[in-house]
């Protein structure tokens, strides 16, 4: 398995609840998905590209903040695949609204 990800597998290993924050760095429209792992597996050869790719464009993103030198620098390879069932998502953006539930 991926070296640095030994607390977090364990940790998914022993309760299975996940907490995921997604970010667009440009306006910083935000969101937290929460739920549980169904899975944990590393990630295929054939999911490379599309990781990559993923990884270039979050950089690239940063790059306004002066930021994408230190993405770039982030190991993308190999990387760890987690399957989760969301179950909650909320609202993170900053202002008004932050922290409340979206949907039913």
């Amino acid at each position: 398995m991926v070296e640095g990800w030994t607390q977090t597998l364990a940790n998914l290993r022993d309760n299975g609840r996940v907490a995921v924050t997604l970010a667009r760095l440009v306006d910083y429209r935000t969101f937290q998905l929460k739920g549980c792992a169904l899975g944990v597996r590393a990630a295929r050869e054939d999911e490379r590209p599309a990781i990559l790719r993923q990884h270039d464009a979050f950089a690239r993103s940063a790059d306004f903040e002066e930021l994408g030198h230190v993405v770039r620098s982030w190991a993308s390879w190999p990387c760890v695949a987690i399957e989760i069932r969301v179950e909650e998502v909320f609202a993170q953006t900053p202002g008004p609204g932050a922290g409340q539930r979206v949907g039913s």
